[in-house]
């Protein structure tokens, strides 16, 4: 007796199947509504957290690699949601070999341009330490985003 063996669809660029248009539209507003707050809240003057110095950068880098860490696990998200409907996107997750990729070099550009936005904004200064530190966030929020993807689909 054969057996027939089903093509799986290719992880790279396939969502889960019970993605609706609904579903995909919420992950890219609130990917939008975050990329918005970011962009907010980097135009604002830095509040000094304590008055000791060491603390007062913990707590601003902590800040910088969670906001990223969101950040990533929202792009990674959008664009497993996103790849299969836009032919341009998926292209793109084709070429660079997976989502996460995508994920990660669109983080990057975005740390690079916030920092770039900072040198405009009184009070902000930008530094390339923040966008290693910001891609790092980025990236942590991607292999959550990843490992919870997994688990949802049973992997």
């Amino acid at each position: 007796m054969a057996t027939i063996e089903q093509r799986r669809p290719d992880p790279a660029v396939a969502p889960a199947d019970t993605l609706t248009d609904r579903h995909r539209v919420a992950w890219l507003l609130i990917l939008l509504g975050t990329l918005g707050l970011s962009f907010y809240v980097s135009s604002q003057p830095s509040p000094d957290v304590s008055t000791i110095p060491w603390v007062d950068l913990l707590v601003k880098k902590s800040g910088h690699f969670t906001g990223y860490a969101l950040i990533g696990g929202l792009l990674a998200t959008t664009l497993w949601a996103w790849a299969p409907r836009v032919r341009s996107l998926g292209s793109a997750v084709r070429t660079l070999g997976s989502p996460q990729r995508l994920a990660l070099v669109l983080a990057f550009l975005w740390a690079s341009s916030d920092e770039f936005h900072q040198s405009f904004s009184p009070h902000r200064t930008p530094a390339v330490t923040d966008v290693l530190l910001d891609t790092c966030g980025a990236l942590v929020g991607i292999l959550i985003a990843t490992r919870i993807r997994q688990r949802w689909q049973g992997r």
